[in-house]
C-alpha cells in the first residue's frame, strides 16, 4: 500500500511538473526555487551564503550514460559573501591555500550520508575557476547515483575546510532528484 501511494504521489508530481516545465530555462528556475528541495541554502555569519544545488545530468555538457549502473548525481556547492565570490575577498596567501584545497582535497571534506548513516564519498570534485564571472565560488561534486538515491533521504555534509564556515549539512529527498532527472531527460 505504501509503495502504491508513493508511486501515485510521484506520478502526480511528475505530471504536474510536465505541465509547467517545457524547456531548459524553466527547469533551471525550478531547481533554483528552494521550495522544490533541489537547492538548499544557508545564511551564515559575516554575510556568507552557502548553497548546495542539484544539477541534472542533461543540464551539463557531459556524455549521457544509458546504464543505471554508471548514473551520476551532480551537485554544485556555492559560496559567496555579500553577493560576491568569497575567495576573491581573502588575502593572497589564504586565497592560494583555499584554491589548492578546493582544487585537490575537497573529497576529504565532503560526504553523503543516507538514512542508515552510511557514508558515501564523492567520486570526484572539481573546483570551477570562474575568474569573477559569477557572484559565487563553485565546486562541482559528483556521487554515484546508486549509492545515494537508494535511501529515501540523504544529506551532504561539508566539513570545515579552511574558511571558518564550520560543518555544513544539506538535506535532500531522493524522490525530488529522481523526478527532476526524468523530466530533464525528457525535455532536453
Amino acid at each position: 500500500m505504501k509503495t502504491v501511494l508513493t508511486l501515485l504521489v510521484l506520478a502526480i508530481l511528475q505530471s504536474s511538473c510536465h505541465q509547467k516545465l517545457t524547456n531548459k530555462k524553466e527547469i533551471t528556475e525550478f531547481i533554483s526555487d528552494t521550495s522544490n528541495g533541489l537547492t538548499i541554502s544557508h545564511e551564515l555569519d559575516n554575510d556568507v551564503k552557502v548553497s548546495m544545488v542539484y544539477v541534472p545530468q542533461p543540464l551539463l555538457k557531459v556524455p549521457k550514460l544509458n546504464s543505471k549502473k554508471n548514473a551520476q548525481c551532480y551537485f554544485s556547492f556555492r559560496i559567496s559573501r555579500k553577493h560576491n565570490q568569497l575567495l576573491r575577498q581573502l588575502s593572497l596567501d589564504h586565497y592560494s591555500k583555499m584554491v589548492s584545497v578546493l582544487s585537490f582535497r575537497m573529497q576529504d571534506y565532503v560526504a553523503a550520508i543516507d538514512s542508515k548513516n552510511s557514508e558515501v564519498r564523492p567520486t570526484q570534485s572539481v573546483y570551477q575557476q570562474t575568474f569573477g564571472l559569477t557572484n559565487y565560488d563553485e565546486l562541482m561534486i559528483v556521487f554515484d547515483a546508486k549509492n545515494i538515491l537508494s535511501s529515501k533521504n540523504f544529506k551532504i555534509t561539508v566539513d570545515e575546510f579552511g574558511l571558518g564556515l564550520g560543518s555544513l549539512d544539506f538535506n535532500f529527498r531522493s524522490d525530488d532528484i529522481i523526478t527532476i532527472n526524468k523530466i530533464a531527460t525528457e525535455i532536453i
